[in-house]
């Protein structure tokens, strides 16, 4: 490539930019603290997911002193489900680092900045040239693809020696004037226009001095070594009650995958063990506990980064009583209060999902009594009350539009109780009813209906609602026309898989929210998911109406 070329690629890709710029939080402030946040949350994460966290964090921890102050815990507490938690381990590390041998500000130079725990290369270039206008180069997985088919760098950009090659190329294309936005354009310009598959070259600022381009090899590059094949694990877990229907959950290690996060008793089977009997033998080697597993209930699929796992959940009782330790791990018995506390990982929460409502449970088995030859199955799993799964649930419009559009989302069953709405659902699922939306059927004064989503725990402002549609009057749709127009009860009404299509408008504060709680088209039938996901499937208009 000319060095007059190279000279063109700052200035066309900040021209794309000035004009396609996403609208993004982080995007607003020149605030090291929180650029920082955003690069460490946006790690291996989709921005779309990363944006009610990011919220959430900044205010729970507002500045470098409120983290460094903050426990363990409570980091992952807010981390909870954002997955990799490491990065809340490291990001929490940092943070007392940065109050301590800083003074609370955010270093501005490159080695201090690579010194502090979890922050790499391609961090510290993204903080000194957003934050601080520093000439460096950020180089992530989507500069890499960038550079790779603009330069025809056919070699595998995984590989130490062709990295380090795109490296000093980057670094030498920043320009003086605007690091920052030159920055963030080439990450944009990968994830929307130089994508992985399909790259759309004719909307590419770009495209007329990309070497890939010109000789057709946009498809084969960046290359990559062949990975092999993700690994498959058979686990087993302990679902054990006290007689107050608290279940027992363990500590894992501050370090390692899922450091510091609580879980349910057990772990990886052996090759061809049988999950009873490798469960009896997992927690007498951990735990030195006796455990007398009753049969199981049923297993999760859940997949990391490096390999996938079945998780088998069996019922246990225990022989003797527990104490808050055992063998050096913390034990801790939790009810639903006691869990909106704990952070668990995503695989736990599928299995909390999945279980019947915590109730009583029979008492322990002491050591020396005679112990029953069956432990009994609970009832609501021989039942139709039996625990829903993606697999196993009676598919609703609802659902199956979830799953067709790929939606990571978990099932909430509860028991129902007429007119008991949010209140209800959130007390049986242990959850805060500002979590749960509800889905109102509204209808204007010429009764066209539309959907409102509001907060379970507030009420729409009608007289608010219909100045901001422009209408003079708004209100709820009787049952039987709500019916007709979306396919549901009431009681089991889900804005997704709607027999009409109708206009759909939410509470802007809902969109900011770690996770939501929505109904999944019948009684009794909650649904677990993040907000974007909403978003992106019914492109709702955000509203600010609650009362």
């Amino acid at each position: 490539m000319s060095k007059q070329s190279e000279k063109d690629i700052p200035r066309r890709l900040l021209a794309w930019y000035g004009e396609n710029r996403r609208d993004l939080p982080w995007r607003r402030t020149a605030d090291p603290y929180r650029i920082w946040v955003a690069e460490i949350m946006l790690q291996q994460t989709r921005v779309d997911t990363v944006l009610p966290y990011y919220e959430r964090f900044l205010e729970k921890f507002p500045d470098v002193g409120a983290l460094a102050r903050a426990r363990p815990g409570a980091v992952l507490k807010v981390w909870e489900s954002l997955g990799y938690y490491a990065r809340a381990r490291h990001l929490h590390e940092a943070a007392r680092v940065v109050a301590r041998r800083f003074g609370g500000r955010i270093p501005d130079d490159f080695d201090d900045l690579r010194r502090l725990p979890g922050v790499g290369a391609y961090t510290a270039g993204a903080i000194l040239s957003i934050a601080f206008g520093r000439r460096v180069a950020a180089v992530d997985g989507n500069v890499l693809r960038v550079i790779a088919r603009l330069f025809a760098i056919k070699d595998p950009v995984d590989r130490g020696d062709t990295r380090k090659r795109i490296g000093e190329i980057a670094a030498r294309l920043v320009p003086a004037g605007g690091p920052g936005h030159y920055n963030q354009a080439l990450m944009d310009l990968g994830s929307a226009v130089c994508t992985p598959r399909n790259p759309d070259c004719r909307a590419c600022p770009l495209a007329t001095i990309c070497k890939a381009r010109r000789n057709g090899s946009q498809d084969s590059i960046p290359a990559k070594r062949k990975r092999a094949a993700v690994p498959r694990r058979e686990a087993a877990v302990a679902i054990i009650r006290n007689d107050r229907g608290e279940i027992l959950f363990a500590g894992r290690p501050s370090r390692g995958l899922l450091g510091g996060l609580w879980r349910f008793p057990g772990g990886v089977l052996k090759d061809g063990e049988a999950p009873a009997a490798g469960l009896r033998r997992l927690l007498r080697e951990e735990l030195d506990l006796g455990v007398r597993p009753g049969e199981e209930l049923f297993s999760v699929e859940h997949g990391y980064s490096h390999f996938t796992v079945t998780a088998h959940v069996l019922s246990c009782a225990v022989r003797g009583p527990i104490p808050a330790s055992r063998c050096g791990i913390p034990l801790r018995w939790a009810g639903p209060r006691g869990l909106s506390r704990l952070a668990v990982s995503r695989l736990e929460r599928k299995i909390l999902a999945a279980l019947p409502p915590t109730r009583p449970a029979r008492q322990p088995i002491e050591d020396g009594k005679k112990t029953p030859n069956r432990v009994k199955e609970p009832q609501a799993l021989r039942t139709r009350e039996k625990p829903m799964s993606k697999d196993h649930i009676p598919a609703t419009p609802a659902i199956r539009v979830l799953k067709d559009n790929g939606v990571d989302f978990v099932l909430r069953p509860y028991k129902y109780e007429e007119r008991g709405g949010t209140e209800v659902a959130a007390r049986e699922l242990g959850v805060e009813e500002h979590l749960t939306v509800k889905t109102l059927v509204m209808e204007d004064e010429t009764k066209a209906p539309f959907l409102v989503l509001m907060h379970g725990d507030r009420e729409v402002s009608t007289k608010e609602l219909a100045r901001i549609l422009g209408v003079k009057a708004v209100k709820p749709c009787d049952p039987a026309a709500a019916g007709r127009h979306t396919g549901y009860m009431v009681g089991g009404t889900s804005p997704f898989g709607t027999k009409k299509k109708l206009p759909v408008y939410v509470e802007e504060t809902i969109l900011s929210l770690p996770v939501i709680y929505i109904n999944g088209g019948r009684k009794g039938l909650l649904v677990e998911m993040r907000p974007a996901d909403l978003v992106r499937l019914l492109k709702p208009v955000p509203v600010k109406v609650a009362r």
